[in-house]
């Protein structure tokens, strides 16, 4: 055989071996389950490679440049295929940085029912020796008082600028993360992979804007994650944002309370956000059945902040009730789309009062 025909063979048997090794390096996962198996839709992930030693969780001063999430395991087939009913799954093949026995962090913090609750992991990458690697071990949970994840909403488009509004711990400082990659031709939804932009501090009321001026960001569909990146290992460190939900996250804390000196229920309400909202109406009855409540606002109270990613709070005194009473009250949140929520019920008894005591002094004048 020609030695040239010989070199070219054997140089096209190794192009054609570097070639699927690539392709099968691509495609490496990692699978495994956590500490009591929480249900799909209850838990969402952040993984990282920590390219900067040996260290976990990352120091303040180096949150990651590029992480995974859920969303990442299979895109194409739709968000959140990393959590299944069976596992949680990690294509860390998916990583622009590929390197064996590179160290893997992974962050799963809960949602929902779950929320505060955070798993944490931690493994050596071996994709370039086996293409599925199985962690038989539960992950453990690390804590089930941490904080609740970050809640995002809707990117605002002014002028040139993408407008990322996010709720969460007050005076705490997050990291924001964007994507530019769909998960495939004409999909809705990212690749899962996303790179770190800056970092804001919320306010006292857990608000956080970024302003994202990259020029022509505004041009480009855009996915945004925030995380908190906490330095202590056992608080939520890379729990990632989820959309807002308009039942738990536009209203905060809603409390009732009967004033004596005013001899009238107080409630007080506070908003996350006013995106959206028009206003309020106010409901009471006299038990928790949300159908024998009766409005009892004469107009709408409206909006302090309308159209704002900033809320605000409220009040609204209810004086016309019984003593010995128990009353419960429910707020409407009342939306520009018609997608009108309730929240509630919070509930007061109002105490016996004896006129004697009241009038007693009167006698005495």
């Amino acid at each position: 055989m020609n030695k040239k025909l010989l070199i070219s063979l054997m140089l096209g048997v190794l192009l054609s071996l570097t070639v699927v090794l690539v392709v099968f390096a691509g495609i490496t996962n990692d699978i495994g389950t956590l500490e009591f198996d929480p249900p799909v839709g209850k838990v969402n992930y952040t993984a990282w490679l920590n390219i900067y030693g040996s260290d976990f969780p990352y120091p303040l001063t180096h949150p990651p440049e590029e992480i995974l999430t859920e969303d990442g395991f299979n895109p194409s087939a739709g968000e959140d295929g990393g959590f299944t009913e069976d596992n949680w799954q990690l294509n860390v093949g998916a990583f622009s940085r590929e390197e064996d026995n590179l160290p893997v962090n992974i962050q799963f913090g809960g949602l929902g029912d779950y929320s505060g609750t955070h798993w944490y992991y931690k493994f050596k990458w071996d994709g370039l020796d086996e293409l599925t690697t199985y962690h038989t071990i539960p992950v453990p949970i690390s804590t089930s008082v941490g904080a609740a994840c970050p809640r995002i909403l809707p990117v605002e488009v002014q002028d040139t600028t993408n407008i990322v509004s996010f709720f969460g711990e007050p005076t705490k400082t997050y990291q924001i993360y964007r994507s530019t990659i769909p998960a495939c031709e004409g999909c809705s939804n990212s690749n899962g992979r996303y790179l770190h932009l800056g970092e804001v501090t919320t306010d006292p009321n857990g608000s956080g804007i970024y302003q994202d001026i990259e020029p022509g960001i505004t041009e480009i569909q855009s996915w945004y994650v925030v995380i908190y990146f906490d330095d202590d290992p056992y608080a939520a460190h890379g729990c990632h944002s989820e959309p807002v939900d308009p039942t738990n996250v536009v209203m905060g804390e809603f409390t009732v309370i009967f004033d004596n000196e005013k001899s009238a229920v107080v409630l007080a309400w506070e908003t996350l956000s006013e995106i959206n909202i028009v206003g309020f109406n106010v409901f009471r009855g006299s038990s928790e059945i949300q159908g024998d409540n009766v409005k009892i606002n004469v107009d709408i109270i409206p909006t302090k902040q309308p159209g704002s990613p900033v809320g605000d709070i409220y009040t609204f005194e209810d004086a016309a009730v019984e003593n010995g009473q128990t009353y419960y009250y429910w707020i409407e949140i009342l939306t520009n789309d018609m997608s009108d929520q309730t929240v509630g019920p919070e509930s007061v008894t109002i105490p016996e009062r004896d006129w004697f005591y009241y009038f007693l002094p009167m006698l005495f004048n």
